[in-house]
């Protein structure tokens, strides 16, 4: 089978259509998510001064828009990521603590005089999204350009490396890696006292074997092995061992899971999309507050003193509007850093012993500024770009973020084998989103790098060439 052969027969165009059955899905899940919802939320909180008829606003908007992504049913994952955080992490739960007077314990001490400003910043980055992504079209090229598809050989390359390198991280840490977060964190410690080197260690026990996942999952389809297929599944199976939630970032391992789903093809027809768009909101909204019971140890069973689900927005998990407070707070104090926190994001991977002045997580920032005990916090995209340079580069910034998402979804509805990255990427947003960026970025460019190393670029026939093309032989 020629690579070109392959693509050639892979590139075929799928448009967005409203069925019956999509559109009944789109606007039952509205009422539930856009009017049952908030509708409950306001009648069991109190009424509170503040500005939480933005957020209910908000709220709405994101549950429009991820009803209409529902009734489609075409896999924009990118933008189904992008407002699903919204509506749950910068639209219902500011809503809810706004009116409850309640915040989360890690970010006490709630500027609430400053939190008009913060849902400006909020609001004013969602709509710069929504013009960004508006103005962002399909190319209207007709000839030929050039994609990426998988290389077999250097699929099996990285998969050999990284699940030997998986398994030996798995022994090195032991027992521990299946215990409780602070057991695991002290484990790790031992074995790599440096902490950067412990992040990196970690990293590519994750990363390689994810992509190498996908790759061969690609390589599968072409031509079917029962020796691959075992092979894919000892990986998936090792790779849920090592980020599983135990020990691990919830976070982290959510967007595994949804990476192996949509690798799966959970994302590939209408149909499948639908079912796991409504699964994966349910799943946010229902299980992510809860899902730390084990890792705390005998604390972590507190989880479950978060209350009903409306209750558990109050708690740590939902520190977006308090820590975008922060950064309005941070600006208002010390001014706007003049892309410094940028920089440190984009060479996160000079050292500090090269480079002692590199900025710090902006979470990390945030929270030192107002004198927290605990650090390790969130800093939403929106707060990375308010502090690096106020109004314009939120603007700017969230617009570019809608036009790139937009375009790289116009591609996925394009192409039905969206690629490696393509599976990965759009879900590893949700780290992005809720930041610190300099935590996330160096996964995200991972992602990235090892994805070139498993494909290789071919010539792409293009819609308006199409027609020649059947003349081609077929890949067998």
């Amino acid at each position: 089978m020629s690579a070109s052969s392959y693509v050639i027969e892979a590139n075929v165009s799928r448009r967005e259509t409203y069925s019956p059955g999509g559109v009944f899905a789109g606007v039952g899940l509205f009422l539930v998510i856009g009017v049952l919802a908030p509708a409950a939320i306001t009648s069991w909180t109190d009424s509170s001064t503040g500005p939480w008829k933005w957020f209910l606003a908000l709220s709405v908007l994101a549950a429009l828009r991820y009803s209409v992504l529902v009734a489609v049913g075409a896999p924009r994952l990118y933008e189904l990521t992008f407002w699903l955080f919204v509506y749950l992490f910068l639209g219902l739960a500011p809503m809810v603590q706004i009116r409850m007077n309640a915040y989360p314990e890690t970010t006490p001490g709630m500027l609430t005089q400053i939190g008009g400003r913060s849902a400006a910043v909020i609001v004013i980055g969602v709509l710069a999204f929504m013009v960004g992504a508006l103005v962002s079209r399909p190319s209207g090229e007709t000839g030929a350009s050039r994609v990426r598809i998988v290389d077999a050989n250097a699929a099996m390359k990285l998969s050999f490396f990284s699940l030997v390198y998986t398994l030996w991280y798995i022994h090195a840490v032991g027992p521990a890696l299946f215990s409780d977060r602070s057991t695991y964190s002290v484990a790790r410690s031992l074995l790599w006292p440096n902490p950067a080197v412990g992040s990196i260690v970690s990293a590519l026990a994750t990363t390689p074997l994810l992509v190498s996942t996908a790759a061969l999952l690609i390589v599968y389809k072409r031509e079917p092995k029962g020796s691959l297929k075992l092979l894919i599944a000892a990986q998936i199976v090792t790779l849920m061992l090592v980020v599983n939630p135990v020990s691990g970032a919830r976070i982290a391992f959510g967007s595994v899971l949804l990476s192996l789903i949509a690798m799966l093809g959970g994302f590939g027809t209408s149909k499948r999309f639908r079912i796991s768009a409504i699964t994966v909101l349910i799943g946010m909204s229902l299980i992510f507050p809860y899902a730390d019971y084990f890792r705390h140890g005998a604390e972590g069973q507190s989880a479950f003193g978060k209350g009903n689900p409306i209750e558990a927005m109050t708690k740590g998990d939902f520190d977006g509007y308090a820590q975008v407070t922060n950064s309005v707070n941070y600006v208002d104090n010390h001014g706007v850093t003049y892309g410094n926190q940028a920089l440190g994001v984009v060479l996160f991977w000079v050292p500090r012993s090269i480079w002692p002045e590199k900025a710090d997580d902006t979470g990390v920032v945030l929270a030192a500024d107002r004198g927290y005990g605990f650090k390790n916090l969130s800093a939403p995209l929106w707060s990375e770009l308010y502090i690096n340079g106020k109004w314009a580069a939120l603007a700017l910034g969230m617009a570019l973020l809608g036009w790139v998402l937009k375009r790289q979804d116009n591609l996925r509805v394009r192409l039905p084998e969206v690629g490696v990255a393509g599976t990965i990427l759009p879900f590893t947003m949700l780290i992005i989103l809720r930041g610190s960026l300099l935590q996330a970025i160096a996964s995200f460019a991972a992602v990235i790098l090892f994805s070139l190393f498993v494909t290789r670029s071919v010539l792409d026939v293009q819609p308006g060439a199409r027609d020649q093309s059947q003349q081609l032989p077929s890949p067998r």
